[in-house]
């Protein structure tokens, strides 16, 4: 089972031209720190663990990868952070801003793989609309378990 993943994932790698750039990398964010705060806003901070980014035919994106049955909402939100603290943290001149994400889901036990590739724009909504939500819902529950 395990080998039809191994096997979908160079299927892919083959079928592109892809250039590692970094692999299971650290990335952190502060919404204060990043300008991305208003006054009165609650800051959004956290660390991650980038899985990959990677120049895919000519273009920077943020890699997550998943051996779940399919992909999920969920998963795009995580990654929308990923790119968010990855870009952050370089000018925007940089070269190695990403334009966009992906998702890359191999089921190990059919051996298919599903390829999701999103913009920067659904990135910024992403995170903007479902990941900025799931964070201060946490936030929230934590102050009234606190209560």
């Amino acid at each position: 089972k395990q080998l039809n993943g191994i096997n979908a994932f160079l299927e892919w790698y083959n079928s592109h031209k892809v250039e590692f750039l970094k692999a299971e990398h650290a990335i952190y964010y502060n919404s204060y720190l990043a300008g991305d705060s208003k006054l009165g806003e609650p800051i959004i901070e956290y660390i991650g663990i980038i899985d990959c980014v990677a120049k895919v035919d000519g273009r920077i994106l943020v890699i997550d990868y998943k051996s779940s049955k399919g992909i999920y909402d969920d998963q795009r939100f995580q990654v929308s952070s990923y790119i968010k603290g990855w870009n952050t943290n370089r000018k925007k001149t940089d070269k190695e801003q990403a334009v966009g994400m992906m998702l890359l889901n191999f089921n190990k036990e059919t051996g298919d793989a599903i390829i999701k590739e999103f913009s920067l724009e659904d990135a910024r909504d992403d995170f903007d609309l479902g990941f900025k939500g799931l964070y201060l819902t946490a936030v929230r529950v934590k102050q009234l378990a606190s209560k």
